[in-house]
């Protein structure tokens, strides 16, 4: 599936006009629990590029689980919209609304995965260097901090030594483990 994405990226990077209606009449509810200009802009700007419309909702409209359990939030919004693309703190947040909405949910960001900008980074290595075989990658996103921990909290302990070769290990076992993914 993901190979499929990139495919369709490349296609639509070819021939932006030729998706123009693709989504039209369809409407995308945003949550945005975590704010962010650029994430915000992109798929606000895709969705109506692809004929759709968007709905965002910040921070200070709700919290999922706070005032609305999630099942809830998922309910009502399979009612009014097509499509749920969610920024939020926790990923169980995203599974939560994955497992009881009958829309696609979009993970635009938790506190454990970035899946759209390792899609995005993919396909600009692809476009730039048309394979990962060979390249070494190194990562710094914030979420990426949780899953290195996850990483290092799998593997064996280490023999004491100083931090820097620690963390450059860690920093090599997941763009190790995220490439292998990706390939």
């Amino acid at each position: 599936e993901l190979l499929d994405i990139i495919k369709l990226a490349q296609d639509v990077k070819k021939s932006p006009a030729a998706p123009r209606d693709a989504c039209k009449g369809k409407v995308q509810a945003m949550i945005f629990e975590k704010p962010s200009l650029r994430t915000k802009a992109t798929f606000e700007v895709g969705m109506y590029q692809l004929g759709g419309t968007s709905i965002y909702f910040g921070p200070a409209e709700f919290t999922l689980g706070k005032r609305e359990s999630v099942p809830d939030v998922a309910h009502n919004l399979e009612r009014w919209v097509n499509l749920v693309t969610v920024r939020t703190f926790a990923h169980a947040n995203v599974i939560g609304l994955g497992a009881t909405c009958a829309r696609p949910i979009i993970n635009a960001l938790t506190d454990l995965h970035h899946p759209c900008q390792a899609l995005g980074d993919y396909l600009t290595i692809l476009d730039h260097k048309k394979t990962l075989k060979g390249l070494k990658l190194a990562f710094d996103w914030p979420a990426l901090e949780a899953e290195a921990r996850r990483l290092a909290a799998e593997a064996p302990a280490p023999k004491p030594r100083k931090r820097a070769a620690i963390e450059a290990d860690t920093a090599e076992r997941v763009a190790a483990e995220m490439a292998e993914r990706m390939a």
